[in-house]
């Protein structure tokens, strides 16, 4: 089957200028179709849908794959905008992964972001994941219910670890399941500006790209987010470098200006499930040296879940 994993639109924009109600159509094949969910009142909608286009691999990546993002009121159904994607690359790699992708079409406004899985017969997307040489270091999954804003943040790699894992360790690096962050507030924040209040965003690299930001939380210098977000992948990977947390401000627009950053080492994962890290030190270069201002908290869980990611 050929398993559509849609994920959000960002930064939408409708012709009436107000809240898409939005919803995504899919045809694969030139002839078989599916339309998402709508999500009401949103130009961030989130879906997290999955839908399994039946067929042979042959067949289905004959013609590319047609998404439509649209925009559904009481009257009338119009196309924000619309991606055509080749899927001849799966014959190589089961994994199709677009982050982001700016959608396409006269006045097309906002991004898209799905992965595309081809899982064999009697397989399941867990097995295809797990056996897949190339797999990226993550697949990420949206679960925040506030929704999130898209950021550019030039976030640099973070840096790799070297040190040998013990037999047991090693062991657990192998498994396949879920990561999930529960980011929960900051406090003590340092406006660039003295007196303004920032609106502030987190940007989270987990392995060796990044997977997620954070909803705005407006003018305050003591953000509360209490947002979740999971990353599916194999534990080893995802701890193969230090999670680079990053809080920026962007009430001056895109990219927005670092209030203070920092590296945690997710090792500990190892050997236990949960990682909570409370009141962790945000650092940014001010007169050339690296200085404290103000202070995150969230923490970071480990499930196996293997046998519990296809739906």
């Amino acid at each position: 089957a050929l398993r559509v994993h849609l994920l959000r639109a960002s930064g939408l924009a409708t012709d009436h200028g107000g809240a898409a109600h939005a919803f995504v159509g899919v045809k694969v094949h030139g002839q078989k179709t599916w339309k998402s969910q709508v999500v009401r009142a949103s130009n961030e909608p989130i879906w997290d849908e999955r839908y399994d286009f039946a067929g042979m691999l042959g067949e289905v990546i004959t013609n590319p794959m047609l998404l439509k993002v649209l925009d559904r009121d009481n009257t009338r159904t119009v196309t924000i905008g619309e991606l055509k994607l080749p899927l001849d690359s799966l014959t190589k790699q089961p994994l199709i992964q677009l982050q982001q992708r700016p959608l396409e079409g006269a006045n097309a406004h906002g991004t898209l972001s799905l992965n595309i899985i081809w899982i064999p017969q009697n397989s399941s997307e867990a097995a295809v994941l797990k056996s897949s040489p190339s797999m990226p270091p993550s697949l990420s999954r949206q679960q925040s219910e506030s929704g999130s804003t898209p950021l550019s943040t030039g976030l640099a790699l973070s840096s790799p670890l070297s040190s040998p894992l013990s037999d047991s360790s090693n062991a657990r690096s192998k498994q396949v399941g879920e990561l999930e962050i529960h980011l929960s507030r900051a406090s003590n924040l340092s406006p660039i500006v003295p007196g303004a209040f920032p609106d502030v965003v987190v940007a989270v690299k987990v392995g060796k790209s990044m997977t997620w930001m954070s909803a705005v939380a407006r003018k305050t210098l003591n953000p509360v987010w209490n947002e979740k977000h999971v990353v599916i992948g194999r534990l080893g990977d995802l701890i193969s470098h230090k999670t680079l947390i990053k809080v920026v401000d962007r009430s001056s627009g895109e990219p927005g200006e670092d209030l203070g950053k920092l590296q945690v080492d997710l090792r500990e994962l190892l050997s236990s499930d949960k990682v909570d890290f409370d009141k962790m030190p945000l650092v940014r270069k001010h007169d050339g040296a690296e200085q404290a201002h103000g202070d995150i908290s969230f923490s970071i869980v480990w499930t196996e879940k293997e046998h519990e990611l296809s739906t």
